[in-house]
């Protein structure tokens, strides 16, 4: 979980576990060259309480030496259904905590989940009702979210402060029965170790680790099998082969699913078995045009793909690219890289091999040369046919989604696009026998956020 050197920063509630953890931590510094800092997230929901339990991590920073980032949060005001409070604030927490961490270039975050909280966890997640992944409960490693306090149960984590002379926060709320977790701790899992198995919390935890690692088996055959099945991923979509889908089966229509997910930025969206069912059946229908809304996302079907998209993708910005060298293209999360090269004179023009690749007489081409999404009723004179044609047709023609259309990255330069990544090539830019000089165009993936081009296999 830490290497030398780490620069950790420590989510710090004032409770136990998370004063135990930064003890712990402060222990391991010396040995390991650790540079430690604290982070607090004030939700406000408890008053006075509130306030003293900040109070606290300031002061604990302060005797500690170490420096504490203290943020407010108040809970949203909505009409209707209010969100699930302790479910608002984790979201909350964490999106602190890896802001923080990209701002201050912390390599760590450690938080203070123990045995006790993966065993609330997966008792939570059968009596709750909720999807398997809460049988798989917390990880102990996810990204840079370190948990060193893992194997350690409460009433060890209690008799450390209580050696140390350490003092520490409780929080009233952890009592509330109005909350799943707390009906489990202090009711459920106490019943039936009582009445039915006494070490019924060993058997959970090894139970969600058995499951952990289950489901990493499958998110990583899921991710394979995914690769495959990408044609191509812009600003807030992908598209998938419809016909390679369909062939692959439906044990891990689950995990793709989830990876489609994923890739589009949204972690942990619910599926349910009658969503699954949905979206096996909107796969197999062939009805082009047909859509299903999941969540945030929604898929839709064309005659050779299926798509799925946010609600409201965004749109890259304009790229202007330099031809003699690299340019990285963030909003599309491409690197191009172009080069010029004389022909051989004698040898055969060949088209190059690869979606993703480029070859054109560069004597046609006249700069600036832009990376950017067509217009609507932007044309192109295809290579080999006679006359032009709307971009959006060639797409269409080839099965493309209408939202997919709108978010295929085309090359452009004064005289108009010549190149739609991945599917097509203007005729004027097509290598012939007495062009001299060639520009290579290649695109790498830089897999970055929401405006990136990953694959295309067309």
């Amino acid at each position: 979980m830490l290497s030398t050197g780490d620069r950790v920063l420590v989510g710090i509630s004032g409770g136990p576990d998370s004063v135990a953890l930064l003890r712990v931590l402060q222990l391991l510094a010396g040995e390991l060259s650790l540079s430690l800092a604290l982070a607090h997230v004030n939700y406000h929901l408890r008053g006075r309480a509130s306030a003293g339990d900040e109070r606290f991590c300031r002061e604990l920073a302060a005797q500690a030496g170490v420096p504490v980032y203290v943020r407010s949060r108040h809970k949203p005001r909505r009409a209707g259904k209010s969100p699930n409070t302790q479910d608002w604030a984790r979201r909350e927490r964490y999106a602190v905590y890896n802001s923080l961490a990209d701002r201050h270039g912390f390599t760590r975050i450690a938080v203070g989940h123990t045995f006790d909280d993966q065993v609330e966890t997966v008792a939570g997640g059968l009596f709750g009702g909720r999807d398997s992944f809460a049988l798989t409960g917390i990880p102990r490693v996810r990204g840079r979210i370190v948990r060193p306090l893992f194997d350690c149960r409460r009433p060890e984590i209690l008799a450390f402060l209580g050696q140390l002379g350490q003092p520490y926060r409780e929080d009233t709320s952890n009592r509330d029965p109005g909350y799943l977790r707390n009906w489990v701790r202090h009711h459920i899992l106490p019943q039936l170790r009582r009445d039915y198995h006494p070490r019924l919390d060993d058997v959970l935890f090894r139970w969600s680790g058995l499951m952990a690692q289950q489901r990493m088996f499958f998110e990583k055959e899921a991710a394979r099998r995914l690769a495959r099945l990408l044609i191509c991923r812009g600003n807030g979509w992908l598209s998938l082969d419809l016909s390679r889908l369909r062939r692959a089966g439906t044990p891990l229509d689950y995990y793709l699913l989830l990876e489609c997910a994923r890739l589009l930025g949204i972690d942990n969206l619910a599926l349910s078995a009658a969503m699954l069912n949905r979206f096996r059946q909107l796969a197999a229908s062939g009805l082009s045009g047909r859509r299903l809304v999941w969540g945030k996302l929604t898929l839709e079907v064309s005659r050779t793909a299926l798509s799925v998209y946010l609600h409201r993708p965004t749109a890259a910005r304009q790229v202007e690219i330099n031809l003699a060298g690299s340019t990285p293209a963030a909003p599309w999360g491409l690197q191009v890289t172009c080069r010029l090269r004389q022909r051989k004179t004698g040898a055969v023009p060949r088209l190059p091999r690869g979606a993703l690749r480029f070859n054109g007489d560069a004597a046609q081409i006249r700069p600036p040369v832009v990376l950017r999404e067509p217009r609507p009723g932007e044309k192109i004179k295809p290579m080999g046919m006679a006359g032009r044609k709307k971009i959006y047709d060639i797409l269409s023609e080839a099965g493309v989604p209408g939202i997919v259309r709108e978010r295929t990255p085309v090359f452009a330069d004064r005289k108009g696009v010549f190149w739609v990544v991945g599917y097509r090539q203007e005729e004027r830019v097509r290598v012939r026998d007495h062009t001299r000089e060639i520009l290579n165009i290649t695109l790498a993936d830089r897999s970055a956020g929401d405006g990136s081009f990953h694959q295309t296999r067309r």
